[in-house]
């Protein structure tokens, strides 16, 4: 199945239009930083000369990891991974050759890694390399926990926050959600020890107005942290120009747990 997959994006690369390797802006992620900080985990990474599709008209940069095992790197001059990204794949994959790939995001670079674990259906699959190229993203993540309607990555910046938070350490932290259009929307936290800071800037929302594109803060006094049945619940309390505690994030325990 995954080489009947390979075969159907194996394309050669005449007439494409823009090149893996280029500089990047705005502090967006290079296909050398993806994978200096795989091989800094101790995954067997090597450069590949297999040439596959493109993905929003961008190739990727193929690594085989140990023994048949590859892991595609596609890094998009945005700040963020474009829905074409994900129609190109989607059109071009079955749900039988899903089953062996995992899609990893992190910023601008979407990592594709096919493996050979079994199609049982386990959440998360049982593979070889999942857990470390994870803790990869993570690192790659920095201070930032994005929020993806509801599956939250860099789970471990979030665990160091709220650590930092009881023992009255300072530090901060950036949540990014997307709307439903993909748009990303930033809100920064800074806690000096005693109160928090929080910075809402949406300016990336193209359906948001422009009288409402101005980054906007506030002060807030505390951080709630409630568990319901299934999901534990954080939020600012005590913010200037909030009735409501400010809701950041919902996290599923079964992420917790993991």
């Amino acid at each position: 199945m995954v080489q009947t997959w390979i075969l159907l994006v194996i394309l050669l690369l005449s007439g494409c239009q823009s090149d893996p390797e280029r500089a990047m802006s705005h502090g967006d992620l290079s296909v050398n930083e993806v994978a200096e900080a795989i091989a800094a985990e101790n995954i067997p990474v090597a450069p590949s000369a297999d040439k596959y599709s493109w993905l929003a008209g961008t190739a990727p940069a193929a690594y085989r990891l140990g023994g048949e095992e590859k892991l595609l790197v596609f890094t998009f001059s945005g700040p963020r991974v474009p829905h074409k990204a994900y129609e190109d794949y989607d059109k071009r994959t079955s749900s039988e050759e899903k089953a062996h790939i995992v899609l990893y995001r992190v910023k601008n670079a979407l990592l594709l890694y096919v493996h050979h674990a079994p199609a049982d259906g386990a959440k998360p699959p049982r593979t070889e390399y999942g857990s470390r190229i994870e803790r990869v993203l993570d690192k790659l993540h920095g201070d930032e926990v994005e929020d993806v309607h509801g599956n939250i990555a860099n789970k471990t910046k979030l665990e160091s926050f709220i650590s930092h938070i009881r023992s009255y350490t300072p530090d901060r932290m950036r949540i990014t959600r997307f709307t439903i259009e993909g748009d990303p929307i930033f809100y920064d936290i800074v806690y000096d020890g005693k109160q928090y800071l929080l910075s809402i800037d949406n300016s990336e929302d193209a359906f948001a107005g422009s009288d409402s594109k101005q980054p906007k803060t506030y002060t807030c006094g505390g951080l709630a942290e409630t568990s319901a049945e299934e999901v534990t619940h954080y939020a600012l309390t005590a913010c200037s120009g909030f009735s409501e505690p400010f809701p950041l994030l919902s996290i599923p325990h079964a992420i917790i747990k993991e």
